[in-house]
């Protein structure tokens, strides 16, 4: 582990979910892609090294149906929170669930939403020679952290590793099924979800809630 960033964040975006009618947006299923690109999230965590220590998980049926499938071929079993916060979260709330978290733990996970995790990555990271240019369903982006976690802070991160679902077929020798096209979230735009614009530099950017989350 690089001694100058100890800690670990694994930010891993929801796969991709089905727009059922009636059916309230925080209880929305995975979509069949979301249910195959689930378990591609796990296998790819424990084959590069980044198998967390514990999860900090939103409340969303699309996100703890991501965990559940991502969890079974991680191959390990870490401690799961379920937590309210993180449905609709802003980069800013998300920050603060980070600093919440027990000084003990080297390698934590967030699985979460866009907007709120591509600023989140762009804001806490240094910036990249090649940053990356969206943050698809089921992408993961690893975040090394200098310091404490209370005390991580816009700019300081290191963006480690980013991978989709396409790479993370790639590295397992699968074929590639998923049509990432209409699904991409650009770090400075928005996304087929509604997510929303979004102005995104080097600081943490305080962004409104839309009436649906990504």
């Amino acid at each position: 582990m690089d001694t100058d960033y100890p800690r670990r964040l694994v930010l891993l975006r929801h796969a991709k979910s089905a727009w059922p009618e009636d059916v309230a947006d925080h209880d929305r299923p995975l979509a069949g892609r979301g249910r195959r690109d689930a378990p591609l999230a796990g296998r790819w965590l424990a084959r590069q090294g980044y198998v967390p220590g514990a999860v900090i998980c939103s409340t969303a049926r699309r996100a703890r149906e991501t965990w559940d499938l991502a969890s079974r071929t991680l191959g390990a079993e870490p401690a799961v929170r379920y937590e309210p916060r993180v449905y609709e979260a802003t980069v800013l709330a998300l920050l603060m669930l980070g600093r919440e978290i027990p000084a003990e733990l080297s390698v934590v996970a967030i699985v979460g939403h866009n907007p709120g995790l591509a600023e989140l990555a762009v804001g806490l990271a240094a910036p990249p020679p090649q940053p990356p240019a969206s943050f698809p369903t089921a992408a993961i982006a690893v975040l090394g952290l200098p310091g404490a976690w209370s005390d991580a802070g816009p700019g300081e991160a290191k963006l480690l590793a980013f991978a989709t679902p396409a790479d993370m077929r790639a590295l397992s020798g699968l074929p590639s099924g998923a049509d990432l096209g209409s699904d991409f979230l650009v770090f400075a735009g928005g996304d087929d979800e509604r997510a929303g614009g979004r102005a995104v530099g080097g600081d943490l950017v305080v962004v409104g809630r839309s009436a649906r989350v990504a």
